[in-house]
C-alpha cells in the first residue's frame, strides 16, 4: 500500500477503529455499510481514488480496491469483536 505522505500524522486504521469501539460496535458497522455502498453505486474509479485520498493513510493500486480491502479488515475485525 502507498502512504500519503501529508498524512503522516493522521490516527492509522486501527487507532480509527478503537475510537468507533468505544461507542460500541455500531458505528463501525455504519462505516461498513456505507463503505459498500460507495463500491455498489459504481461511481468512477477516479472518484473513489480522491475520496481515498483525503481520507486514508494508505491506498492500493486503485480507489475501489482500497475500499474493498478495508471493508474486508473491519469485517475480520466486527467478527472477531462479536
Amino acid at each position: 500500500m502507498d502512504k500519503f505522505l501529508y498524512q503522516g500524522a493522521a490516527p492509522s486504521l486501527d487507532e480509527c477503529i478503537l475510537i468507533y469501539s468505544l461507542n460500541g460496535l455500531g458505528p463501525v458497522v455504519a462505516l461498513v455499510e456505507e463503505a459498500k455502498a460507495a463500491l455498489v453505486a459504481e461511481h468512477a474509479d477516479c472518484d473513489l481514488s480522491a475520496y481515498v485520498a483525503r481520507h486514508s493513510d494508505y491506498s492500493l493500486d486503485t480507489g475501489a480496491a482500497t475500499i474493498s480491502h478495508f471493508i474486508r479488515i473491519l469485517g475480520k475485525w466486527l467478527s472477531a469483536a462479536k
